[in-house]
């Protein structure tokens, strides 16, 4: 695979960046070096452009990023973004109402009547919700709103709903939003902190594999054409990208059912596995 047709796409939590959330001097250097000689390279994930913009600075990216699970395509060099999906309104409404008659601890990340993102939620439920937001607001993320019941929100525009807690307690929502076309959905174990999950509510084509084409198809009108992608992952969510992808590379450390699907299992995320498959397969060559 010439690495000039070539598009390699990287989660970032638990893939690409070490446990303490944190890029390794050594993929910094690797990686800004290779971009600038030509490597297509960028990062799928489901944060946001806020939580993950210190990895499009650090990496001086210069491709589109993807977010929230493929729900946004952010481009840095027009500072703008290119694809947004938002949920239907009256989807969001009846799973808002339905997590909040079960007593649980929503979570809405949206954009105002000014397009700003904010993320409004009522309490921090649980011991995961408070390490996520402490760690996005140590950064300096200003997005968090506290809300009593969400009403002042309904006509804003909402790009994910979620909530933390246990698996007994959100699994038995799956059944019913399999049944729901208008919604993707995620649910999967807190990677930092082991025994919460998440569930991620988002429109039904809010998935990496669907933004990992919908980015293939706006780099051709670009004028890069792309015959090979290449991506990297280690959770559930990226199975859409895996699918999507020429060849599928799970770290070490990802689940088991990511394993099974993808195409090769390289080192964990705290060894350095991108940039190792890298030096490898691609700049060896």
């Amino acid at each position: 695979m010439k690495p000039e047709e070539s598009l390699y796409v990287t989660d970032l939590d638990g893939t690409l960046l070490k446990d303490d959330q944190t890029l390794s001097k050594e993929t910094i250097s690797f990686l800004t070096n290779a971009i600038e000689n030509g490597l297509n390279f960028t990062y799928a994930t489901a944060r946001s452009i806020a939580s993950s913009a210190f990895v499009l600075e650090s990496l001086q990216l210069k491709l589109p990023v993807i977010l929230y699970n493929g729900a946004q395509i952010y481009c840095p060099k027009k500072q703008s973004y290119i694809h947004t999906s938002y949920m239907d309104s009256d989807s969001y409404l009846m799973q808002l109402q339905s997590l909040l008659n079960d007593g649980l601890d929503p979570i809405v990340h949206c954009l105002d009547e000014n397009d700003n993102l904010n993320v409004y939620f009522k309490s921090v439920a649980n011991e995961s919700t408070k390490q996520w937001i402490n760690s996005r607001l140590k950064n300096g993320d200003k997005r968090f709103r506290v809300t009593h019941d969400f009403s002042e929100i309904d006509s804003y525009k909402v790009i994910e709903l979620m909530v933390v807690g246990y698996y007994e307690q959100l699994v038995e929502y799956k059944t019913a939003l399999e049944q729901d076309s208008s919604i993707s959905f995620v649910l999967g174990e807190d990677v930092y902190c082991r025994g919460y999950y998440w569930l991620e509510l988002s429109h039904a084509n809010a998935n990496k594999g669907f933004a990992v084409e919908k980015l293939r198809k706006y780099l051709l009108k670009e004028g890069i054409v792309l015959k090979n992608i290449i991506s990297f992952g280690d959770n559930h969510n990226d199975i859409p990208m895996f699918k999507q992808s020429t060849k599928s590379c799970a770290v070490n450390n990802a689940k088991a059912s990511v394993k099974d699907i993808a195409d090769s299992v390289i080192k964990s995320n705290n060894e350095d596995a991108v940039i190792g498959y890298l030096k490898e397969n691609v700049m060896a060559n």
